[in-house]
């Protein structure tokens, strides 16, 4: 339930009205509202790991667009010496890539503070499954990059070079490799037929691992909400290879666990001392819950509070409208 209520924009009779009309009476009971400064004060002080998610917190979810302030916001942190940790479930970015695009933002980070779901994949792939062989990506250059990084070799990335068919002698023919040991599946933008017919053949294998970065989400709208364009996810992709194949990937990303051991073999996590911030009540809120520890909803992504209404086993521990706003 909610604890605590953080706003500058809302105040205590605006936020009771709001949550009134989205909201069911036990759960506008648990809100308490505070005066801003105070509760930021008290929010900064209850933590020394702030975990965050990127797209939809520090930048909105067209990946390009600034959120004012949020610069600021991480600076703050950064002076009161507390240890920030960036946690995507976004495959087609890589560490390096990341950490460039936080210096663009106007902000810094030290690579090991940094984890993607495609880096998280390869240290499991390579630490906990051991496996020595080679790795069937369907994914992009960033994970790729990750998996060269833990010295994994990878076979698939970019498009597939066999002609598609329908026709089952052609199929018989498609180029496969013996030494695949591991699928793993994220976004890929060079997704198709003979993607699905590859990955679903090599772990139709009992021995070949399937491991994919996430599955919940499967597509989004794109440009102007009036075009109804929409772009397919990693959970499509995931999905349409863990059917054919009648198998069940392990997932790495949020909200699973993996990427929470993935953190802890580097830091030394508080659980009590550590929050995380993300606008996803599926993702972000539901990762935090599973490895238990408190959570921000912000209201710059993908869920609002109305959301809540249909996720009330997610309820966040705090809302901001924006991180920024901890900056007064």
């Amino acid at each position: 339930m909610f604890s605590k209520s953080i706003s500058r924009h809302m105040t205590y009779k605006n936020v009771r009205r709001y949550f009134n009309s989205v909201l069911n009476n036990e759960t506008l009971a648990s809100v308490i509202s505070v005066e801003c400064k105070d509760s930021i004060d008290r929010f900064l002080d209850r933590y020394d790991t702030f975990m965050f998610d990127c797209d939809g917190v520090l930048w909105r979810n067209d990946h390009i667009t600034p959120i004012p302030g949020i610069n600021n916001a991480i600076q703050k942190l950064q002076s009161l010496n507390k240890r920030i940790l960036y946690v995507t479930n976004n495959s087609i970015v890589s560490r390096d890539s990341l950490q460039r695009k936080f210096h663009s933002h106007g902000f810094e980070s030290p690579l090991e503070n940094i984890f993607g779901n495609g880096y998280s994949a390869a240290v499991f792939i390579k630490e906990l499954l051991k496996v020595s062989g080679k790795v069937y990506l369907v994914g992009g250059a960033g994970m790729k990059w990750e998996l060269d990084q833990v010295g994994l070799e990878s076979v698939g990335m970019g498009s597939d070079s066999d002609t598609p068919s329908s026709d089952v002698n052609d199929l018989l023919k498609y180029r496969l490799h013996d030494d695949i040991e591991a699928v793993l599946v994220g976004f890929d933008e060079h997704f198709s037929f003979n993607k699905i017919c590859k990955a679903s053949t090599y772990i139709s294998n009992p021995q070949c691992h399937f491991i994919a970065t996430n599955s919940i989400e499967k597509g989004t709208f794109i440009g102007q909400a009036d075009n109804r364009r929409r772009m397919p996810l990693t959970g499509m992709m995931v999905n349409a290879i863990s059917e054919t194949a009648n198998r069940i990937p392990v997932i790495v990303g949020k909200p699973n666990t993996v990427m929470f051991e993935c953190i802890k073999k580097k830091h030394d996590i508080d659980n009590s001392r550590t929050v995380f911030i993300g606008d996803s009540l599926k993702a972000d809120m539901g990762f935090a819950k599973t490895v238990g520890i408190d959570s921000a909803l912000v209201l710059t992504g993908v869920s609002s509070l109305k959301d809540l209404r249909d996720c009330p086993d997610l309820t966040p521990t705090y809302v901001i409208n924006c991180f920024a706003d901890i900056v007064t």
